[in-house]
Parts: structure tokens; C-alpha cells; sequence
């Protein structure tokens, strides 16, 4: 297993530890089984399906004012969205998911955007490709999220770490 699966793995089974352990509002569903998946995991929120994307992220949550999700991510996860919604089109499903952006931070706190609708004003900035990999940097279009415009769970709990439980795999989140 490559270091980006290792931290991404970590990342999916943090999230779905702290819905199934800490929250109410959050019904963990499954997570991607692809390493180069678009979305990492799926959810439900009281009707609403919620597809997320993870990012685990080597700062406290309150280092910076905002944080960047890459443009070619957004449009990804949109992909994904129409493809559930076409997918849900063949079925009785009525619910139309929505896409989040969630941050796990080394202070224990996660931080989620709602990105469905957002206005997508892009810049471009001169990133590392990677955090983990190829750290020279490239020229990445980005958005920036504002974390007041987020929400913030605070203080999730490590757990030891151990295996996704997920049966089905048609590549798709719901």
C-alpha cells in the first residue's frame, strides 16, 4: 500500500468512526475502494446523501482564515454528483446529493464545506503537486473556502485504526 492510500484510508476511517461513534447527524454509508476515486466518502445527513471528499490536513484548524480545494477536484466530485443522479433516475430514489469538502485537522477538529453550489472563482497559484509525493511546485487553479463559511466538528476522538466496512463497489457512492 503507497503512502497517498495509507493517508487515505486513514482519512475515510477517521470520518466514519466519528459518524458512526460521535454524531447524530451524520449515517455513514461507504467510502471509494479506488485510490485514484474522485470522492472518498458517502454519508447521510437527517435526507439528505451527502458525497465528501477528504483531505487530511498536517496544521491546527485555526492556522489559516481559509483553505483551497483544487478546481479540477470541484469538477470531479460534480461527475460523480450527475452520475448518481442519472443512477438514481433508473430507481425510486428521490433525494439529490449534495458535495462536500471535509478537513480533518491534527488538532482533532474537522471542518466541512458545503460545495454544491458554490461559486467557483478560481486563481491559479504556484502549489506543491503533492504533499506526500512530488514536492516541486506547479501551477494548481484553486478555490478558497473561507473556514467561517464552514462547519466545524470539533474534537473527534482517534480510534485505532482498522478496515473500512464496505460490501458493494459499483464505484459510485450511492
Amino acid at each position: 500500500m503507497t503512502k497517498f492510500q495509507q493517508k487515505d484510508n486513514e482519512g475515510r476511517l477517521i470520518f466514519q468512526q466519528y459518524c458512526n461513534n460521535n454524531t447524530s447527524w451524520c449515517k455513514y454509508n461507504k467510502s471509494a475502494k479506488d485510490e485514484f476515486s474522485s470522492w472518498d466518502v458517502s454519508y447521510t445527513s437527517g435526507g439528505t446523501q451527502v458525497i465528501g471528499e477528504i483531505k487530511m490536513r498536517n496544521f491546527a484548524s485555526n492556522t489559516f482564515n481559509g483553505w483551497f480545494l483544487e478546481d479540477k477536484k470541484l469538477k470531479d466530485l460534480k461527475v460523480v454528483r450527475d452520475e448518481v443522479i442519472n443512477k438514481q433516475n433508473d430507481s425510486t430514489s428521490t433525494s439529490t446529493p449534495t458535495i462536500q469538502y471535509i478537513n480533518i485537522f491534527n488538532d482533532g477538529n474537522i471542518i466541512i464545506w458545503d460545495i454544491t453550489n458554490i461559486d467557483s472563482v478560481t486563481t491559479t497559484m504556484s502549489l506543491q503537486q503533492t504533499t506526500m509525493g512530488n514536492q516541486f511546485d506547479i501551477d494548481k487553479a484553486i478555490i478558497t473556502l473561507p473556514t467561517s463559511d464552514a462547519m466545524l466538528c470539533e474534537l473527534y476522538e482517534r480510534i485505532p485504526i482498522g478496515n473500512l466496512n464496505d460490501d458493494d463497489d459499483d464505484g459510485l457512492p450511492f
